[in-house]
């Protein structure tokens, strides 16, 4: 941690409790549940993003530039009734912010199925029962991928 002083910045080595890390937002240690290393994401600028792989809003992904000068990524998330706002670049109510994530995974429940069985020809190509059925289910999960 840098910290001012009359002679200009004095750096000093801080050590965290067991179940602590030190947060470069709070300026002090803070428990590691809220508060981990993101090492899948490239950090391209030192700043606050959205964190696209995360389902909810809650989540955001903080790049921060360390003493060494390596800038590295923490996924940080917000308190419990709040999200993240990439315009205000932080945590906002989340009455008042509406987060237009989605779940990666649709469900889709069919709760009446016609019931038919025998052998059909598509385009020349003989097709039994599983197989419509099979044909059903792959195209809703590319629907709900491309989606």
């Amino acid at each position: 941690m840098c910290i001012s002083g009359a002679a200009g910045y004095m750096e000093y080595n801080l050590t965290c409790p067991e179940t602590f890390i030190f947060s470069h937002i709070e300026n002090l240690c803070t428990n590691v549940t809220s508060y981990k290393c993101f090492p899948d994401y490239n950090c391209t600028a030192v700043g606050n993003f959205e964190a696209d792989s995360t389902e909810n809003c809650r989540a955001f992904i903080s790049c921060v530039e360390g003493i060494s000068g390596l800038v590295a990524p923490r996924l940080i998330e917000c308190p419990q009734g709040t999200v993240f706002n990439l315009t205000e670049n932080s945590c906002v109510n989340e009455t008042l912010h509406k987060c237009n994530k989605s779940p990666k995974v649709l469900t889709v429940l069919i709760n009446h199925v016609p019931k038919f069985s025998g052998n059909f020809t598509v385009n020349k190509a003989s097709i039994t029962t599983l197989n419509i059925i099979k044909l059903f289910s792959i195209s809703i999960m590319f629907y709900a991928i491309k989606q």
